[in-house]
C-alpha cells in the first residue's frame, strides 16, 4: 500500500468542499495516519455525524486502498 500525502487529501476535499478551511496533518509522518479538520457551510443544520459522513464519502477511495485511519473534527 503506498502512502498518502497531506495534499493529496486535501486537494480531494477540496473538491467536494470548495471555498471551506481545510486542514490536513500527518502526526505520525507515516502517510497512513491523518487528523482532518474541515470547516464548511455545507455542514449548516447537519447533525455532527452527517458532517462526518459527507467527508468520509469524499474519502472513500482513498480509505479503500491507501488511507488507514482518520481523526476527523469538523465544523460550520
Amino acid at each position: 500500500m503506498s502512502q498518502v500525502t497531506e495534499q493529496e487529501i486535501h486537494t480531494v476535499l477540496e473538491q467536494d468542499f470548495p471555498d471551506s478551511k481545510i486542514i490536513v496533518k500527518d502526526p505520525m509522518g507515516d502517510g497512513y495516519s491523518f487528523q482532518i479538520y474541515v470547516k464548511s457551510d455545507q455542514f449548516k443544520d447537519l447533525i455532527r455525524v452527517k458532517q462526518h459522513q459527507l467527508v468520509m464519502k469524499s474519502l472513500k477511495p482513498l480509505l479503500a486502498e491507501r488511507l488507514h485511519a482518520v481523526s476527523l473534527k469538523t465544523e460550520i
